[in-house]
C-alpha cells in the first residue's frame, strides 16, 4: 500500500520595516524624524493587531532594534548590508 501525507504549516506574515538611521536623515530636523517613529509604530501596532509580525531593521546593522532608542548616527547608508 501507498501511503501519502501532507502537512500544512501556516505562518503569519513578517513585514521588516528597513530604516536609514544615517545622519542625513536629520536634515529635516528631529521634529519630523520624532514624528515619523511615532507613526512607524503605528503601522507596526496595526500590523500586530492583524495578526502579523513585524521587525525592524538599520540599514547598516543586521540586529533588531528597539525604535525608541534609535539614533540617527551612522555615516553612511548601506542598503547592500540590508539585503544580503
Amino acid at each position: 500500500p501507498l501511503l501519502r501525507s501532507n502537512k500544512s504549516i501556516i505562518e503569519k506574515p513578517t513585514v521588516v520595516i528597513a530604516i536609514d538611521n544615517s545622519t542625513s536623515m536629520l536634515g529635516n530636523g528631529r521634529a519630523k524624524l520624532d514624528n515619523l517613529k511615532s507613526k512607524i509604530a503605528e503601522i507596526k501596532s496595526d500590523i500586530e493587531s492583524k495578526n502579523g509580525s513585524v521587525e525592524y531593521k538599520l540599514l547598516n546593522e543586521t540586529n533588531e532594534i528597539d525604535l525608541s532608542n534609535l539614533k540617527f548616527d551612522q555615516k553612511s547608508t548601506n542598503l547592500s548590508a540590508l539585503l544580503s
